[in-house]
């Protein structure tokens, strides 16, 4: 009969010896990501992406372009001329337009602003609607 410690010994050799992740880089080569983040699971899996979508304010609603798509946030840049900022954390609707589905809906709070873009993290979303994006990151990533 093994002690605990035995025991412990044993499972951390066989812990030892999974090999390392693979790397899951994809896609385009020389693409660094809108803000120069190699893409990378941690961050969600990511996407250069040409999508419409309708983000939703309180008082106004604009037409923007989805630059860069992961299941955990996007990268924007609005439609029209000048420039829009938000406050750090702003809530806001979203209907992202994704080839072959119905529109997805999704709760997203800004994140940051540079040269035009804006980024935004999902804070909420439907099970259903955050497996129609994974599932078409997938698809561009094949």
């Amino acid at each position: 009969m093994e002690t605990q410690s035995q025991d412990l010994e044993r499972l951390d050799a066989d812990w030892d010896a999974v090999p390392p992740p693979l790397s899951v880089e994809s896609g385009p080569t020389g693409f660094d990501g809108a803000f120069g983040h190699a893409r990378e699971r941690r961050l969600g899996l990511r996407a250069p992406v040409h999508c419409w979508c309708l983000v939703r304010g309180r008082s106004r609603t604009l037409y923007a372009q989805t630059i860069e798509l992961s299941v955990t946030g996007a990268v924007i840049k609005f439609a029209g001329p000048g420039s829009i900022t938000f406050r750090p954390g702003q809530l806001f609707g979203l209907d992202l337009f994704v080839p072959g589905a119905e529109s997805v809906r999704a709760t997203m709070r800004s994140v940051r602003e540079t040269d035009g873009l804006n980024a935004f993290e999902f804070v909420e979303m439907s099970p259903v609607d955050r497996l129609t994006l994974a599932e078409y990151i997938d698809r561009l990533n094949a």
